[in-house]
């Protein structure tokens, strides 16, 4: 008789900002929306989150600002979403951070998005 010590299921998270390069290279005006697709790489979980944070007064987040996902089996599995952030006005430095969170089993990482933001700032108005 054979025995075979099967170990649990390693339990991965990771997350990626697909489009990043794009982005990265991008400068955005107020009243544009942009497309933010984000990858999340999960092994051996039955569910995870995301959630979104950001500066409320440069970006407003089209839809919810967490999403919830379940999963079916447990092998390795790479799960895209799409995330619409409208941007509202320019940052007084021209760049603001937006970030995802994914959570899951207590496993936490996130990704980081760094995005300038071009166009006439209120606070910048010269008076005529």
């Amino acid at each position: 008789m054979t025995r075979s010590n099967r170990s649990p299921t390693q339990k991965r998270l990771s997350i990626t900002v697909v489009n990043l390069p794009e982005l990265l290279k991008t400068e955005f005006r107020p009243g544009q929306t942009v497309a933010v697709v984000v990858a999340v790489k999960v092994q051996g979980l039955s569910k995870y989150e995301i959630e979104a944070s950001w500066d409320r007064e440069v970006f407003e987040l089209v839809g919810d600002t967490k999403r919830e996902f379940r999963l079916h089996r447990t092998s390795a599995i790479r799960q895209k979403s799409v995330w619409q952030i409208r941007v509202l006005r320019r940052q007084r430095g021209a760049y603001s951070v937006f970030q995802f969170w994914v959570r899951g089993n207590g496993i936490t990482q996130a990704a980081s998005l760094t995005l300038r933001t071009t166009g006439q700032n209120n606070d910048d108005a010269q008076p005529q």
